[in-house]
Protein backbone atom coordinates (compact mmCIF):
# COMPACT_ATOMS: atom_id res chain seq x y z
CA UNK A 1 0.00 0.00 0.00
CA UNK A 2 1.17 3.49 -0.76
CA UNK A 3 1.78 6.30 1.41
CA UNK A 4 -0.89 8.53 0.34
CA UNK A 5 -3.46 5.68 0.98
CA UNK A 6 -3.21 6.24 4.38
CA UNK A 7 -6.33 8.23 5.93
CA UNK A 8 -6.84 9.35 9.58
CA UNK A 9 -9.79 10.06 11.74
CA UNK A 10 -10.01 12.70 14.16
CA UNK A 11 -12.96 13.47 16.77
CA UNK A 12 -13.60 14.70 20.43
CA UNK A 13 -15.78 13.31 22.90
CA UNK A 14 -17.01 13.14 26.33
CA UNK A 15 -14.89 10.87 28.97
CA UNK A 16 -18.52 8.79 29.06
CA UNK A 17 -18.02 7.50 25.05
CA UNK A 18 -14.09 6.67 25.07
CA UNK A 19 -14.28 3.14 25.39
CA UNK A 20 -16.94 2.90 22.91
CA UNK A 21 -15.14 5.27 20.27
CA UNK A 22 -11.69 3.54 21.02
CA UNK A 23 -13.00 0.32 20.57
CA UNK A 24 -14.73 1.13 17.33
CA UNK A 25 -11.57 2.31 16.07
CA UNK A 26 -9.77 -1.14 16.73
CA UNK A 27 -12.15 -3.40 15.51
CA UNK A 28 -11.87 -1.36 12.00
CA UNK A 29 -8.40 -1.78 12.03
CA UNK A 30 -6.72 1.30 12.92
CA UNK A 31 -3.04 1.00 13.05
CA UNK A 32 -2.84 3.23 16.19
CA UNK A 33 -4.66 5.21 18.72
CA UNK A 34 -3.66 8.85 19.85
CA UNK A 35 -5.08 10.34 22.78
CA UNK A 36 -5.11 14.10 23.66
CA UNK A 37 -6.31 15.53 27.13
CA UNK A 38 -8.03 13.74 29.55
CA UNK A 39 -11.31 14.51 31.72
CA UNK A 40 -14.40 15.64 30.36
CA UNK A 41 -13.75 16.00 26.58
CA UNK A 42 -10.80 13.98 24.97
CA UNK A 43 -9.52 13.75 21.10
CA UNK A 44 -8.72 10.79 19.33
CA UNK A 45 -7.00 10.29 16.42
CA UNK A 46 -6.79 6.65 14.72
CA UNK A 47 -4.91 6.30 11.72
CA UNK A 48 -5.79 3.48 8.99
CA UNK A 49 -4.12 1.85 6.01
CA UNK A 50 -8.22 1.03 4.71
CA UNK A 51 -10.02 3.82 3.26
CA UNK A 52 -12.97 1.35 3.94
CA UNK A 53 -11.90 0.52 7.29
CA UNK A 54 -12.02 3.67 8.34
CA UNK A 55 -15.16 5.17 6.33
CA UNK A 56 -16.71 2.14 8.43
CA UNK A 57 -15.67 3.65 11.52
CA UNK A 58 -16.96 7.13 10.44
CA UNK A 59 -20.09 5.53 9.69
CA UNK A 60 -20.22 3.95 13.22
CA UNK A 61 -19.49 6.50 15.10
CA UNK A 62 -21.75 9.33 12.81
CA UNK A 63 -24.38 7.27 13.44
CA UNK A 64 -23.88 7.20 17.50
CA UNK A 65 -24.24 11.04 16.41
CA UNK A 66 -20.22 11.34 16.64
CA UNK A 67 -18.57 14.10 14.42
CA UNK A 68 -15.66 12.37 12.72
CA UNK A 69 -13.20 14.12 10.20
CA UNK A 70 -11.62 12.01 7.67
CA UNK A 71 -7.66 13.63 6.98
CA UNK A 72 -5.42 12.37 3.91
CA UNK A 73 -1.67 11.67 5.00
CA UNK A 74 1.51 11.51 3.53
CA UNK A 75 3.10 8.95 5.75
CA UNK A 76 1.67 5.53 7.08
CA UNK A 77 1.76 7.26 10.79
CA UNK A 78 4.03 4.48 11.76
CA UNK A 79 7.32 5.72 11.34
CA UNK A 80 7.10 9.40 11.62
CA UNK A 81 7.10 9.18 15.35
CA UNK A 82 10.17 7.24 15.70
CA UNK A 83 11.49 11.16 15.35
CA UNK A 84 10.16 12.10 18.52
CA UNK A 85 9.89 8.87 20.60
CA UNK A 86 11.72 8.60 24.22
CA UNK A 87 12.22 6.09 26.94
CA UNK A 88 9.86 6.19 29.07
CA UNK A 89 10.41 5.82 32.81
CA UNK A 90 7.81 3.06 34.08
CA UNK A 91 9.21 2.48 37.70
CA UNK A 92 11.33 0.40 38.57
CA UNK A 93 12.19 0.24 34.56
CA UNK A 94 13.27 2.52 31.65
CA UNK A 95 11.21 1.39 28.16
CA UNK A 96 13.57 2.55 25.83
CA UNK A 97 13.25 2.44 22.27
CA UNK A 98 15.28 -0.16 20.49
CA UNK A 99 17.25 2.51 18.18
CA UNK A 100 18.14 4.78 21.21
CA UNK A 101 20.24 4.68 24.04
CA UNK A 102 19.13 4.59 27.56
CA UNK A 103 19.24 7.39 29.88
CA UNK A 104 22.38 8.20 31.68
CA UNK A 105 20.35 7.51 35.11
CA UNK A 106 19.13 4.24 34.39
CA UNK A 107 20.60 1.41 35.79
CA UNK A 108 21.19 -1.15 32.52
CA UNK A 109 19.10 -4.11 34.92
CA UNK A 110 16.04 -2.09 34.47
CA UNK A 111 16.42 -1.07 30.40
CA UNK A 112 13.64 -3.29 28.62
CA UNK A 113 14.59 -2.70 24.63
CA UNK A 114 11.70 -1.92 22.99
CA UNK A 115 10.74 -2.46 18.75
CA UNK A 116 7.51 -1.99 18.26
CA UNK A 117 7.15 -2.96 14.62
CA UNK A 118 4.04 -2.97 13.23
CA UNK A 119 2.27 -3.42 16.72
CA UNK A 120 0.37 -1.17 19.95
CA UNK A 121 3.19 -0.96 21.85
CA UNK A 122 5.66 1.45 22.16
CA UNK A 123 5.44 1.78 26.24
CA UNK A 124 4.91 5.54 26.12
CA UNK A 125 1.20 5.14 26.92
CA UNK A 126 0.04 5.57 30.51
CA UNK A 127 -1.82 2.17 30.72
CA UNK A 128 1.47 0.34 29.89
CA UNK A 129 3.14 2.76 32.37
CA UNK A 130 0.73 1.53 34.97
CA UNK A 131 0.49 -2.32 34.69
CA UNK A 132 4.55 -2.10 34.87
CA UNK A 133 4.35 -0.58 38.20
CA UNK A 134 1.83 -3.17 38.97
CA UNK A 135 3.26 -5.66 38.03
CA UNK A 136 6.74 -5.15 40.20
CA UNK A 137 4.30 -5.51 42.93
CA UNK A 138 2.63 -8.55 42.61
CA UNK A 139 5.21 -10.90 40.54
CA UNK A 140 7.36 -12.87 42.16
CA UNK A 141 10.23 -15.26 41.67
CA UNK A 142 8.89 -18.59 39.53
CA UNK A 143 5.38 -17.44 39.11
CA UNK A 144 3.96 -18.05 35.67
CA UNK A 145 2.08 -15.42 33.65
CA UNK A 146 0.31 -14.48 30.92
CA UNK A 147 0.12 -11.38 29.02
CA UNK A 148 -3.32 -10.77 27.08
CA UNK A 149 -3.18 -8.25 24.03
CA UNK A 150 0.71 -7.93 24.89
CA UNK A 151 1.07 -6.03 21.30
CA UNK A 152 4.83 -5.50 21.13
CA UNK A 153 5.42 -7.24 24.47
CA UNK A 154 6.92 -5.08 26.88
CA UNK A 155 4.72 -6.22 30.34
CA UNK A 156 5.93 -9.54 29.14
CA UNK A 157 9.64 -8.55 28.87
CA UNK A 158 8.90 -6.79 32.41
CA UNK A 159 7.80 -9.74 33.87
CA UNK A 160 10.79 -12.48 32.80
CA UNK A 161 12.65 -9.49 33.89
CA UNK A 162 10.77 -9.42 37.32
CA UNK A 163 11.61 -13.32 37.73
CA UNK A 164 8.68 -14.83 36.23
CA UNK A 165 9.68 -18.72 35.03
CA UNK A 166 7.36 -18.47 32.22
CA UNK A 167 5.37 -15.89 30.63
CA UNK A 168 2.80 -16.43 27.88
CA UNK A 169 2.22 -14.22 25.47
CA UNK A 170 -0.86 -13.81 22.98
CA UNK A 171 -2.53 -11.21 21.06
CA UNK A 172 -5.06 -11.48 17.93
CA UNK A 173 -2.71 -8.73 15.57
CA UNK A 174 -1.02 -11.37 13.33
CA UNK A 175 2.02 -9.35 13.42
CA UNK A 176 2.45 -9.72 17.35
CA UNK A 177 3.98 -12.76 18.16
CA UNK A 178 7.03 -12.20 16.07
CA UNK A 179 7.63 -8.50 17.29
CA UNK A 180 7.68 -10.06 20.85
CA UNK A 181 10.05 -12.38 20.00
CA UNK A 182 12.57 -10.15 18.50
CA UNK A 183 12.14 -8.15 21.96
CA UNK A 184 12.65 -10.95 23.72
CA UNK A 185 15.94 -12.07 22.01
CA UNK A 186 17.39 -8.29 22.51
CA UNK A 187 16.46 -8.27 26.36
CA UNK A 188 18.01 -11.68 26.74
CA UNK A 189 14.27 -13.24 27.52
CA UNK A 190 14.27 -16.66 27.27
CA UNK A 191 11.26 -17.46 28.68
CA UNK A 192 8.43 -15.82 26.75
CA UNK A 193 6.41 -17.96 24.12
CA UNK A 194 4.30 -15.80 22.04
CA UNK A 195 1.36 -16.61 20.40
CA UNK A 196 -2.13 -16.16 18.23
CA UNK A 197 -4.17 -18.28 20.69
CA UNK A 198 -6.83 -16.51 21.97
CA UNK A 199 -7.77 -16.16 25.41
CA UNK A 200 -10.41 -19.65 25.24
CA UNK A 201 -7.47 -21.13 23.85
CA UNK A 202 -5.22 -20.88 26.65
CA UNK A 203 -8.27 -21.05 28.80
CA UNK A 204 -9.20 -24.62 27.77
CA UNK A 205 -5.53 -25.55 27.88
CA UNK A 206 -4.68 -25.83 31.85
CA UNK A 207 -2.79 -28.96 31.65
CA UNK A 208 0.14 -27.29 33.66
CA UNK A 209 -2.38 -25.27 36.25
CA UNK A 210 -3.30 -21.61 36.08
CA UNK A 211 -1.27 -18.45 36.05
CA UNK A 212 0.01 -16.74 38.79
CA UNK A 213 -0.72 -13.37 37.38
CA UNK A 214 -2.57 -12.38 34.33
CA UNK A 215 -2.22 -8.57 32.42
CA UNK A 216 -4.49 -7.51 30.23
CA UNK A 217 -4.01 -3.79 29.18
CA UNK A 218 -7.36 -3.60 26.80
CA UNK A 219 -10.26 -1.18 26.92
CA UNK A 220 -13.31 -1.49 28.70
CA UNK A 221 -15.27 -3.30 26.07
CA UNK A 222 -13.18 -5.84 25.58
CA UNK A 223 -11.89 -6.90 29.06
CA UNK A 224 -16.16 -6.92 28.84
CA UNK A 225 -15.97 -9.51 26.56
CA UNK A 226 -12.89 -11.92 27.41
CA UNK A 227 -14.23 -11.23 31.45
CA UNK A 228 -15.06 -15.21 31.64
CA UNK A 229 -11.72 -16.36 30.46
CA UNK A 230 -9.40 -13.62 31.96
CA UNK A 231 -11.12 -15.13 35.19
CA UNK A 232 -11.05 -18.61 34.69
CA UNK A 233 -7.33 -18.19 33.93
CA UNK A 234 -6.50 -16.38 37.22
CA UNK A 235 -5.45 -18.89 39.85
CA UNK A 236 -7.15 -18.91 43.65
CA UNK A 237 -5.26 -16.09 45.29
CA UNK A 238 -3.66 -15.16 42.11
CA UNK A 239 -3.85 -11.74 40.73
CA UNK A 240 -5.28 -10.02 37.58
CA UNK A 241 -4.18 -6.53 36.23
CA UNK A 242 -6.69 -5.11 33.78
CA UNK A 243 -5.98 -1.44 32.65
CA UNK A 244 -7.59 0.66 29.41
CA UNK A 245 -10.21 1.79 32.24
CA UNK A 246 -10.51 5.47 32.38
CA UNK A 247 -10.18 7.12 35.51
CA UNK A 248 -13.58 8.02 36.21
CA UNK A 249 -15.13 5.27 35.00
CA UNK A 250 -12.89 2.06 36.28
CA UNK A 251 -15.58 0.66 38.82
CA UNK A 252 -18.13 -0.26 36.30
CA UNK A 253 -14.96 -0.84 33.95
CA UNK A 254 -14.41 -3.93 36.70
CA UNK A 255 -17.73 -4.90 37.25
CA UNK A 256 -17.98 -8.04 34.37
CA UNK A 257 -14.74 -9.48 36.35
CA UNK A 258 -16.89 -10.15 39.69
CA UNK A 259 -16.59 -12.51 42.01
CA UNK A 260 -12.85 -10.96 41.52
CA UNK A 261 -12.50 -7.93 43.45
CA UNK A 262 -10.51 -5.25 43.30
CA UNK A 263 -7.27 -4.69 45.18
CA UNK A 264 -5.36 -1.67 44.57
CA UNK A 265 -6.12 0.92 41.97
CA UNK A 266 -3.62 2.97 40.44
CA UNK A 267 -4.09 6.17 37.84
CA UNK A 268 -2.20 8.49 35.81
CA UNK A 269 -2.92 11.35 33.25
CA UNK A 270 -6.83 9.66 33.48
CA UNK A 271 -6.28 6.44 33.08
CA UNK A 272 -6.79 3.73 35.42
CA UNK A 273 -5.31 0.15 36.30
CA UNK A 274 -6.81 -2.40 38.79
CA UNK A 275 -5.13 -5.13 40.77
CA UNK A 276 -7.89 -7.67 41.40
CA UNK A 277 -7.76 -10.92 43.25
Amino acid sequence: MQPQDWVRLRCVVGAEEADLVVDIFWQQGTAGVEQLGAGEAVEFIAGFDSRDGAEEARRQLHHLGIVVELEEVQDDGLDAWREHAEAVHADPFWIVPAWLSAPAEADPAKVLLVEPGRTFGSGSHPTTRLVTQMLARYVRSGDRVLDVGTGSGVLALAASRLGASSVTAIDIDEASPEVVRVNARANGATNIAASNLSLDAIASDQTDGAFDVVAANLLAPTIEELAAGLRSVVRTHGTLIVSGLLEERWVHGVKPLEPLQPIEVVTADGWAAVALR
